[in-house]
């Protein structure tokens, strides 16, 4: 059994431990809110763009566009990984590169070869062994649609030139603060959405349907790629968030333990001093 001077040590510890933890889970609680307004105030709009995009296509009709189109079937897929520059946030980042690294793998199966784009420092470490040919840690600390503009262009120019067959994003999708999943979207060649509604009224583009959606369509291509960063930015925090409070129960378990512990090994000392003392004074009176 341990001294009563370890028990108290290792006592201090966890409550140092559960301090930090505590800490940290107010401060993820804090970023994870105003992430989530963020997020789901930016889906009202995504989604109201893709349903306004929809009915334009609709009354279009049969349209194509250079974004639509694969340019070269024997070009590579790029994979663009989005993950964190922290830690402490459970299998976050491992999940996604994990999942990526799969996906890398299943696509090397089918003949293609592959470019990582590694966006944060955990998705750059976690691949550095399939060599990421771009990484970026400042966009997935603080998402702006400002910063998408670097990336976005390079995809969308290598794409046009035919030196992507596809382009491929990769993050963990939130839906909970308790629940993010690994996958993919498909950002290259756009897939412009589809409506069933009936179109009641004539639309006229200007200056010209194809002048409307080289514009619309690239757009909703980098309406995209935000939406996944913002995804990848709530899931963190909410990660984060869940495992510290996780963390924090833990260490309040192991604090009730390890006081229980104290407690019966105070009660055996003082029950053993006792008998020493009791056995002393009966070696006397004999």
């Amino acid at each position: 059994m341990a001294s009563l001077k370890d028990i108290r040590i290792r006592i201090g510890s966890v409550k140092s431990t559960r301090k930090i933890t505590s800490a940290m889970k107010v401060v993820s609680a804090a970023k994870f809110h105003k992430a989530q307004d963020q997020t789901v105030q930016f889906q009202r709009y995504l989604d109201k763009y893709r349903d306004t995009m929809a009915i334009a296509m609709t009354a279009c009709g049969e349209f194509s566009h250079p974004l639509m189109q694969v340019v070269n079937e024997a070009a590579p897929v790029a994979i663009v990984v989005l993950a964190s520059n922290s830690s402490l946030c459970g299998g976050y980042n491992a999940n996604i590169v994990d999942y990526a690294t799969r996906l890398v793998a299943e696509e090397k199966k089918n003949g293609h070869e592959v470019e990582l784009f590694a966006l944060g420092k955990k998705a750059a470490d976690g691949l550095k062994a399939l060599t990421p040919v771009y990484v970026n840690e400042a966009m997935v600390d603080r998402p702006s649609f400002e910063l998408t503009q670097e990336l976005f262009e390079r995809l969308l120019q290598a794409f046009t030139e035919g030196k992507y067959l596809r382009v491929l994003v990769c993050y963990n999708k939130f839906h909970s603060a308790a629940l993010q999943t690994p996958t993919n979207e498909v950002l290259l060649p756009c897939i412009p959405p589809s409506s069933s509604t009936v179109v009641k009224h004539e639309y006229i583009f200007e200056p010209d349907p194809a002048s409307f959606f080289g514009y619309t369509l690239s757009h909703f291509v980098r309406l995209q790629l935000y939406t996944c960063l913002l995804n990848n930015y709530v899931g963190e925090h909410g990660a984060r968030m869940t495992a510290m409070s996780q963390a924090t129960d833990n260490a309040n378990t192991l604090v009730d333990e390890l006081t229980l512990e104290y407690n019966k090994a105070r009660q055996a000392a003082i029950t053993n001093e006792i008998l020493e003392i009791v056995s002393g004074a009966s070696a006397l009176e004999g």
